[in-house]
């Protein structure tokens, strides 16, 4: 199930007891992003969040959850613009991305392309992962020999030394004991840093562009005794946009719906498991492989899970994202539109 934490035994008794104390006045409203973090977050996490509102009323750090937490996840960040989307089917891609000439000047550059939001790091299959199989791969047409792949991070690498981040990691601290993120961090505090195997998955190119825009996740099943095997299941996500930004009391209490037998992604975009070549399904199991684990380990359970809370906070919270975009209201903006098609094998 995709959504089995909202269905914990005391969860939505409790999320009422907090809605209770944070809608004090009949007119207030707050973000979808909130509202996904408390529906999966940790539920001793929600016993002290009630605790600290029914002594302080508001928590400031709620009201930075889209910036400090997805959009970096993401890859992006506040000033860029919104609109510029990648439509994604089968095998074929067509992004339309506007361009931009501002009438007053900003520091830094805004402009987006297809280029810069997914960074193409190319690759035929990596040095570091001659050694390693991949049973049931995601991919959106049968890998031949030669196919061109990439190494797509789990802790985006765009989100640079994780010393820069310090307020993404105060924010998961809200909804996650401090113990299992100070975990994730230290997975990830090596020399290699975010480039580390433990880090990283191979994918085709359209699998590479979906993952980095969260349209699918991964939960992690098992992993085998010998630690040369993981299994994980996968999910289709879609973004849900009609899930309003801000949300009314009665909108704060209902269950996040997260389709568990999706057939397909967003735009119909759609991958097939390499060796049966039938089209992958949300619950299906995908087993990666390492012959010498010491050496060539598989990523790592705790990151694949860090994943999939966020990927998931991703598309119930596409609203906020959106929202949190849009470029300010005293900038003015000029667009010219380009279209490009992209075909993959």
């Amino acid at each position: 199930m995709a959504n089995a934490e909202a269905h914990e035994p005391g969860r939505a008794e409790l999320i009422k007891e907090i809605a209770d104390i944070l809608y004090w006045a009949d007119d207030f409203t707050y973000s979808s992003a909130l509202w996904a973090f408390l529906w999966l977050s940790d539920m001793s996490c929600l016993e002290k969040l009630k605790r600290r509102l029914a002594q302080d009323r508001i928590i400031n750090e709620f009201c930075n959850l889209t910036i400090d937490v997805i959009l970096p996840w993401l890859g992006k960040e506040k000033t860029q613009l919104s609109g510029a989307t990648t439509h994604y089917g089968s095998a074929v891609s067509t992004p339309t991305e506007p361009g931009s000439r501002k009438r007053r000047k900003i520091s830094g550059d805004t402009r987006q392309t297809a280029e810069t939001k997914f960074p193409k790091d190319e690759l035929r299959v990596s040095e570091q992962r001659k050694l390693s199989y991949v049973t049931g791969a995601v991919s959106s047409r049968r890998l031949r020999t030669g196919s061109v792949l990439e190494n797509s991070h789990i802790y985006p690498d765009s989100m640079g030394p994780l010393e820069n981040r310090q307020a993404f990691w105060e924010r998961l601290e809200l909804f996650w004991p401090k113990e299992k993120v100070d975990q994730w961090r230290r997975i990830l505090d090596t020399p290699e840093g975010t480039g580390s195997l433990v880090n990283t998955l191979t994918m085709n190119t359209l699998a590479h562009k979906a993952w980095g825009e969260a349209l699918f996740a991964l939960k992690h099943v098992k992993t085998s005794a010998r630690e040369d095997k993981i299994h994980l299941q996968f999910y289709w996500l879609k973004p849900q946009k009609d899930i309003p930004t801000s949300l009314t009391k009665d909108d704060f209490l209902k269950r996040p719906c997260l389709p568990s037998d999706e057939c397909s992604g967003e735009d119909l975009l759609n991958f097939h498991n390499v060796k049966t070549l039938q089209p992958i399904r949300s619950g299906d199991v995908i087993t990666m492989g390492s012959y010498f684990p010491s050496v060539k380990p598989l990523p790592s359970k705790e990151l694949i899970e860090l994943q999939w809370y966020l990927h998931r906070i991703v598309a119930l919270s596409a609203a906020a994202t959106e929202d949190e975009l849009k470029p300010p209201e005293e900038y003015y903006y000029e667009s010219d539109t380009s279209d490009s098609l992209y075909e993959y094998s």
